[in-house]
């Protein structure tokens, strides 16, 4: 049987230090990807972040001890200081490194907020044991000599073709057995989440039947009506968060849920948006509600013109936030940021959507158009929204009709006939809006008699950074205009 060689030369010397490091490196990078989702996904949210961080930094260091003994053996680092802090100076130069294109690529931070994290206590706990990480070869070696000390004769080990393949076959059995586990736990925690977001979407709304089947809705205050009909992903959760974040008080809100999303189901014949506007009608009939104002966001803005065109008597107002397309504008005006795929990738199931909501959140939401550079400067009020949008669209296969049926709008066969609307207008539109081009909100704007436009300089799809100012706006709108005729 062959023994493992101590290397002599200063190259032979180098070159061992290097696998070592580089293999000590990889090993625990793997287990600390594993630890991190279950601590991030399943302790984070009962501990909290600084918990979650001290309960895994011993077990990760335990592994961390393991996989520095299995590579001096592997690779015979020499028993000398210099050659074992070398091993470990690399080892943890890698895992920054690893560490910063994760949260560059993967969380969109730029270096100098990276680097800012460290100022937060998980972040302080974590890279304290990262320093450990990188001594264990020092200690492992002169912790036990004779269990490290490679050169004694006593320990040395045969390394034979069948002991590396026994090794090698005990690392993919961890290694599947940490995927089996992180899996389950993750799987488990998830649907948790999903059930019980299913159940308080079910407990916070109401159906009515219609002749365009069933229409779900919520309502809540006093005063004039106003109807808020939410974009593309939304449902009437999405509703009140709008009504909040630019309505206010002082209105009775009716927030329907659009065909196709949560619990109105697609109409079996037509899905158009002059069906939807006709749906609304019946929906206000069920209400004894006889006029409207409304406010709406994105994909909610073409079934409210038609709502404004088919009728007008029932209609006091419009505020338009955000337009989306809507013929004779075609796809090409919906000239999106993130391509189309990757929407359709997202919604497929609930599970890919969820598991980047709670591992890459910047990620996310750079796809409804807040980019980090955004997100840094909001205030507290407008980050909640942000988050609660983003929350809206779960679970997105009770959603996922809605968004299939989003191209209604821009159907060739639908006409709006803005010329015709005689309800006082308010458009809002921002000139950075990621989703939908301004050049829809100038369109709307110029075809509505009398309409007044609010052309934003910056803000995104979402407005921000003006919530305020345009709440007082619709707040002053909707006090002018929404106050003819009885509102319950």
């Amino acid at each position: 049987m062959t023994r493992r060689r101590m290397p002599t030369t200063g190259a032979a010397v180098t070159a061992a230090t290097l696998r070592a490091g580089t293999t000590y490196f990889a090993l625990v990078f793997v287990a600390g990807l594993a630890l991190g989702t279950v601590r991030t996904l399943v302790v984070a949210p009962v501990t909290g972040d600084a918990g979650a961080v001290a309960l895994e930094l011993p077990i990760i260091l335990a592994i961390s001890w393991v996989a520095c003994g299995w590579v001096l053996q592997r690779f015979t680092v020499p028993d000398r200081a210099s050659a074992r802090l070398a091993m470990g100076a690399l080892a943890f130069l890698l895992l920054m490194a690893a560490e910063v294109l994760v949260s560059v690529g993967l969380f969109g931070r730029d270096l100098a907020s990276h680097l800012a994290l460290y100022r937060n206590t998980p972040e302080i706990v974590g890279l304290s044991g990262q320093i450990i990480f990188a001594l264990i070869p020092l200690f492992r070696t002169r912790g036990k000599a004779g269990v490290s000390n490679i050169n004694t004769t006593t320990h040395r080990r045969e390394a034979t073709a069948g002991h590396r393949r026994t090794w090698w076959r005990r690392i993919g059995l961890l290694v599947a057995g940490l995927g089996l586990l992180v899996f389950g736990a993750t799987y488990a925690t998830y649907w948790g989440e999903v059930r019980a977001t299913r159940e308080r979407l079910s407990a916070g709304s109401q159906i009515v039947q219609t002749r365009h089947g069933a229409i779900e809705y919520a309502t809540w205050g006093s005063g004039p009506a106003v109807l808020v009909v939410h974009g593309a992903g939304g449902g009437y959760d999405q509703g009140r968060l709008l009504a909040a974040a630019f309505g206010g008080d002082g209105a009775r809100w009716i927030a329907p849920s659009r065909f196709g999303y949560l619990g109105t189901p697609m109409p079996a014949d037509d899905a158009s948006t002059a069906a939807q506007a006709d749906a609304f009608a019946d929906l206000l009939d069920q209400l004894g509600i006889d006029q409207v104002a409304i406010l709406a966001i994105s994909g909610g803005v073409p079934p409210s013109l038609q709502f404004a065109a088919r009728h007008p008597d029932r209609t006091a107002a419009l505020v338009l936030l955000s337009s989306a397309p809507y013929t004779p504008l075609t796809a090409g005006e919906d000239a999106r940021r993130v391509p189309r795929w990757i929407y359709h990738a997202l919604f497929w199931s609930d599970f890919p959507y969820w598991v980047l909501d709670k591992i890459a959140r910047p990620s996310l939401e750079s796809i409804f158009d807040v980019p980090p550079s955004l997100r840094a400067a909001l205030s507290p009020e407008e980050g909640t929204f942000v988050t609660g949008m983003i929350d809206a669209f779960k679970p997105v296969t009770w959603r996922i009709e809605g968004i299939r049926n989003e191209g209604a709008a821009i159907d060739p066969a639908a006409a709006y006939a803005l010329e015709s609307i005689i309800a006082p207008t308010l458009v809002v539109h921002t000139r950075d809006d990621g989703l939908n081009p301004f050049s829809i909100g100038t369109y709307t704007a110029q075809h509505i008699a009398g309409a007044e436009f609010v052309a934003l300089p910056d803000g995104g799809h979402l407005l921000l950074g003006h919530h305020a100012a345009i709440r007082a706006k619709v707040g002053a709108f909707l006090g002018d205009h929404a106050k003819r005729g009885p509102s319950s």
